[in-house]
């Protein structure tokens, strides 16, 4: 564990703002890059004239949620563009890395420089608590781009994995009826048990007219033009599978329906929950 009470935060979103001022409450310095602060003049926190300049100054260096989502440079929701093989040129055996759905480039080379290096979608707990924050961001693209109630509409949600069971259950709550299409039959009858009508995804296409949403969870072309054909005009397709999504956005175009790829929800529509979420994973790589 390093002494240092510096501590760099580089890329993410609203999540990494928040993060910067709950680590700045706890009189940590906090030292950024390519994080949009919002504000300025908040003690503790400054922004760093380099790359090499945040890497020399602090041990612990907290990255977002995803790592990347380029393969080419940590994400950022701002203009500063920070290139993860040059991030990487700079990491030595004393730094603490942090971040989630980390890049194998960085993994690699935290291990061969036997520097500490951690995933926080690897924690149980904050993947869980991803999940509602996931959910309830989900929840919300549905309603904003949908002319109808999610009470007692269709809705059609491909995939059972973690994040897929949150938003049943929370559509469920809504008074929606919800399918569940899954390859798995260890996961449609999970489902089953879990209240939900299922259906494998080779049966889905004969039954998607009558949905009036539909959730991809799948990381995978699912939602092809084949599958829209058979879409009645008026769904809404919320798409929140890792980049670029499991549907045929360019076939949705032509049939004028809605469809969005929904990513980084929790740091979009639940910020400050999900840094202190982080945190609290965290605490245990802080110098007390």
């Amino acid at each position: 564990m390093s002494g240092n009470r510096n501590i760099a935060v580089i890329g993410g979103d609203k999540r990494q703002l928040y993060m910067c001022k709950l680590l700045a409450e706890k009189d940590f310095h906090v030292i950024t890059l390519g994080v949009n602060l919002a504000e300025t003049n908040i003690n503790h926190i400054e922004t760093a004239q380099s790359l090499e300049t945040i890497m020399k100054d602090c041990d612990i260096i907290i990255g977002p949620i995803p790592f990347t989502r380029d393969g080419i440079h940590i994400y950022s929701d701002t203009d500063v563009s920070v290139r993860l093989d040059e991030f990487v040129s700079f990491i030595r055996q004393r730094h603490i890395l942090l971040g989630g759905c980390m890049d194998e480039l960085t993994v690699e080379k935290a291990k061969s420089q036997n520097a500490v290096y951690f995933d926080f979608m690897e924690d149980e707990t904050v993947a869980v608590k991803n999940a509602i924050a996931t959910a309830e961001g989900t929840i919300l693209e549905a309603i904003r781009q949908s002319d109808i109630n999610l009470c007692e509409s269709r809705c059609l949600v491909t995939g059972y994995g973690r994040c897929a069971k949150v938003l049943a259950e929370s559509l469920k709550a809504l008074k929606a009826n919800v399918t569940i299409a899954a390859r798995s039959k260890e996961q449609r009858a999970s489902a089953r048990e879990a209240g939900f009508h299922t259906i494998s995804l080779e049966e889905a296409s004969k039954e998607l007219f009558e949905f009036d949403f539909l959730f991809n969870t799948i990381p995978a072309m699912i939602i092809t033009a084949s599958w829209l054909a058979e879409c009645k005009r008026e769904v809404v397709i919320i798409d929140i599978a890792s980049k670029p999504g499991g549907t045929d956005f360019e076939q949705c175009k032509k049939l004028g329906i809605k469809a969005v790829l929904a990513l980084g929800l929790p740091g979009k529509y639940a910020p400050k929950t999900s840094a202190e979420i982080l945190l609290q994973s965290m605490e245990h790589l802080l110098p007390s």
